[in-house]
């Protein structure tokens, strides 16, 4: 519904009758505007408030030039569209014409059918005072100001989709600007499935009807790992698909703004690595969740937060076949903004089962959604070592929520909120979900893919080697709601090695029961045993183990610590 202004009748001047036509406008654009941010300056395109002469040239997309992908595509990605070559710049396309103070290019791409539109481009250099505007006929979804600040340091760009199969640039340059820039747009994303434009969606969305909204019953206490899960859109020189993915805390918790997933995610049909530069163009979005239980109605209700372009930091390193653990550590080219309320997810490098945990993930693209899992086994679906967690799904309320495509990539979380692992691939699905879904272990992510730092988390997850085993999660910004505890808790064993017993000794004041647990080295749990708040230390008897390393794990529900023991003889 648009918003109204009452004009009385009175003599004005010719300028204040300018100024109210413009604030109207202005008021009308923003009340039928899309709820769609990609980080730009703002503001309205020239040709919303001025009248532009001439008719906007049409460059028409050859959509023969589709491999459609609706019918070939491999169940395990979430297709959304196909990409197509182009030659779009401001010398050979468009049209020019002289405005007040400036000069103004305009061009109409039509793809048609697309459901949406999105671009890459291979050069995009704004200078100084000029302003780029992306929106369609329609302006429904207006992306922009783009301006020199949005430059990229390599020259390649994309820009978030559009609604519809037309989409108008208009491009700015004002008198005083000596330098007219480059914008060249080499790639159109013709999106034919699993987009965000749909005016109605039923209660499950693209997704199966099984998967349970992250904000539903059962679901409060993971209100900060949501703020950690993300979904972006990958792609190669064919197609883009959706993939999800956590931001990820560092033991220097200096907020780097890493992206945790799984590296098949940027694989070709035939494993072998993604170019360079499309980690320039992958596009991240933050935030894209249902406020309540059930989906909403008109998905254009939900503000869609984003960011473009990434490196790449670390991999398993696979080279024509999945290898390792599968995992894929990103970082985003910008900080990620405060307004975001991003959350740094915690983590746990132990190799421990759990007897169940909570995945955070956008199963076809879809709303954000949770899944909780069974007890997790070891596996080596994908490698000769047992570097993947097998587990499958239990109900939250009245239904099991599974993964699905899209979900790839996604954290599995243990009950303390670590993440333990990364979703492979898996056959359970809604009418399936006893079926077993692979999630690459945190454990062997962490330095087990190779030595060299671009196959492990290690380099840059705990850069000055503090040699800690857990972290957890936080936020950057310290009003943000739901802060995990800030207060440090360890303790001490002695002595270390240990022969027959050892003294378990809490360190600090906590008013907490703690199970102790004690692991050998391949996570099976081997005893436990309770600490009472009134005690401070424990012994344990080490008599009937075997001599080796152990994991000591002591836990209540606020805290937990980890410590290695060697037990000689």
């Amino acid at each position: 519904m648009f918003s109204h202004f009452d004009f009385v009748t009175l003599r004005i001047s010719k300028t204040n009758f300018m100024l109210k036509k413009l604030i109207l406008i202005y008021t009308i654009f923003h009340s039928s505007l899309s709820s769609f941010a990609q980080i730009s300056e703002g503001g309205i395109p020239l040709s919303f408030t001025h009248q532009i002469k001439g008719t906007i040239p049409v460059k028409t997309i050859d959509i023969e030039l589709i491999n459609n992908k609706k019918e070939t595509a491999n169940s395990y990605r979430a297709y959304v569209g196909n990409i197509i070559e182009t030659d779009i710049t401001l010398e050979n396309s468009g049209i020019w014409q002289n405005v007040k103070n400036g000069k103004l290019w305009q061009l109409k791409i039509v793809a048609q059918n697309a459901k949406a539109i999105s671009l890459y481009y291979n050069a995009f250099d704004i200078p100084e005072g000029a302003t780029f505007f992306i929106y369609n006929p329609q302006k429904t979804t207006i992306l922009g100001a783009f301006t020199s600040r949005n430059n990229p340091q390599k020259g390649k760009f994309a820009t978030v989709f559009t609604k519809g199969d037309e989409v108008i640039l208009e491009y700015y340059v004002p008198n005083k600007t000596t330098n007219v820039g480059k914008i060249s747009v080499n790639e159109i994303n013709y999106a034919f499935q699993n987009i965000d434009f749909e005016e109605t969606k039923n209660v499950s969305g693209t997704s199966g009807e099984c998967q349970i909204n992250i904000n539903c019953k059962g679901a409060e206490q993971w209100e900060n790992e949501k703020n950690a899960t993300i979904r972006w859109l990958s792609r190669n020189k064919d197609g883009s698909w959706w993939c999800s993915g956590t931001i990820i805390n560092n033991a220097n918790q200096d907020f780097t703004p890493y992206i945790l997933s799984s590296e098949h995610n940027i694989l070709d049909d035939n494993y072998l690595p993604a170019e360079s530069s499309y980690f320039q163009q992958f596009q991240f979005y933050f935030n894209y969740e249902s406020t309540e239980c059930e989906s909403p109605s008109n998905i254009n209700s939900i503000e869609l937060k984003s960011m473009i372009g990434c490196t790449l930091k670390a991999s398993s390193g696979a080279n024509g076949e999945i290898k390792g653990s599968d995992f894929l550590l990103l970082e985003l080219i910008e900080d990620i903004p405060d307004t975001y309320n991003p959350y740094f997810a915690g983590w746990n490098r132990l190799n421990l089962a759990i007897d169940s945990g909570y995945c955070v993930h956008h199963p076809q693209g879809d709303l954000k959604k949770i899944s909780k899992s069974v007890q997790t086994l070891s596996s080596n679906k994908y490698s000769n070592e047992t570097a993947y967690w097998s587990t499958s799904w239990q109900a939250i309320g009245n239904k099991i929520g599974t993964t699905e495509a899209g979900s790839s990539g996604s954290a599995l979380f243990n009950t303390n909120k670590e993440i333990v692992g990364t979703l492979t691939s898996g056959t359970s699905s809604c009418s399936e979900p006893t079926k077993s879904d692979y999630f690459g272990k945190f454990y062997y992510h962490w330095n087990l893919n190779g030595s060299n730092p671009k196959n492990q988390l290690k380099t840059w997850l705990d850069p000055n080697s503090t040699g800690i085993f857990s972290l957890k999660g936080s936020y950057k910004n310290a009003n943000s709601i739901s802060l995990p505890r800030n207060q440090k808790f360890s303790f001490a064993i002695s002595p270390n090695p240990a022969k027959e017993f050892v003294t378990i000794e809490i360190i600090g004041d906590f008013n907490s029961v703690f199970e102790l647990s004690i692991f050998d080295i391949s996570g099976k749990k081997l005893k436990s045993d309770i600490i009472y708040a009134f005690e401070k230390t424990k012994q344990v008897n080490l008599s009937n183990m075997a001599k080796g390393t152990y994991i000591l794990k002591l836990s209540s529900e606020e805290y937990t610590s980890f410590q290695k023991m060697l037990k000689i003889e």
